[in-house]
Formats: C-alpha cells, structure tokens, sequence
C-alpha cells in the first residue's frame, strides 16, 4: 500500500519535502539522478530519483537483496557500451561512465498527468551543436567500408559511430 497519495502520484518510499505548490513531478525532476520510465502498454510513469555515483566495472555495482518492501527498483545502472571490453570483446572507450544511481525515492504517476507536466516548449540550447564528422568525410568513411570492407565480404553489420553534441 502506498504512503502517501499526492496530486495523482503514488509515493512508495519516504521522499523529500518539496516547496510549497511543487508538484511530485517537479520534486522528482528537480533532482540531479532521475528517471522517467513506463512499461510496455501501461497507464502510469514510474518516476525514480536517488544520487548517482559512477564505477569502474560491473562487478563494482552494489548488489542487494532486492528493493525495500513495497517498492521495484533499488537501483537504476546506465551501462555504456565499452563495458563489452569486460566480456573480452573490443571496444572504443569514449570516456562515458558506467553509472550507478541508488533509488531512494520512487512514485508512479498517471501517463495522462504526466503528458501534461511535460514541457510545451522545445528546450533552448545556447549551441545547437552538430555532428563531430562532418557530413562530407562520414559519407566518404561509409562509401569506403562498404566498397572496402562489405563488399570484400568482410561484414555486412558494421557500425560507423558518428555524435551529434549540443549545449543547453
């Protein structure tokens, strides 16, 4: 059973106090760890906070027994793909860090209420950024893997990394 019903959002765990008029929304979205996640085909969002705190390998993950009593998540773990190097497998390590937040506030809310906390505006960005490789040299780089690699028979599956960065 819930502890508390507030404006439409279950809270499942002790939560911090919000200022006045703040919706659980605007408290979950307020913090510097979060998440906004909903299941397949269901009708609410679950929304996750909790402090994030990076680590080197997987097995530097903090394991327990489970969430406490009552609720689903105890942590949310945001792997970056160079973590396959663990697996011995090769991969370029972009500097992205495997990230551990440990949940310590989670609600769920309806997805109609949470459409409509949504902001109306496209966000601001003082860079709309771009591509790190310009469009010129990535159709280069992939015309020469298709003619020099895929069409030599050596893969038909490659992946040609390209990054669209962009500062708000």
């Amino acid at each position: 059973m819930p502890s508390s019903v507030s404006r439409g959002c279950e809270s499942h765990y002790p939560r911090p106090v919000g200022g006045a008029g703040r919706s659980p929304f605007d408290e979950i979205t307020a913090r510097s760890a979060y998440a906004l996640i909903r299941f397949r085909d269901e009708n609410v969002v679950t929304l996750l906070a909790g402090e994030r705190t990076d680590v080197e390998h997987l097995d530097d993950v903090p394991l327990t027994q489970g969430p406490p009593e009552g609720r689903r998540f105890d942590r949310l773990v945001a792997v970056p793909y160079r973590q396959v190097r663990e697996r011995g497998f090769d991969a370029v390590d972009d500097g992205t860090p495997l990230s551990v937040v440990t949940i310590d506030d989670e609600r769920t809310i309806g997805l109609a209420d949470a459409y409509a906390q949504l902001p109306t505006r496209p966000p601001a960005f003082a860079d709309r950024g771009g591509f790190d490789t310009p469009d010129t040299e990535y159709e280069h780089l992939v015309a020469a893997v298709i003619r020099d690699e895929i069409g030599n028979g050596e893969g038909a599956n490659l992946v040609i990394g390209r990054t669209w960065r962009a500062r708000a």
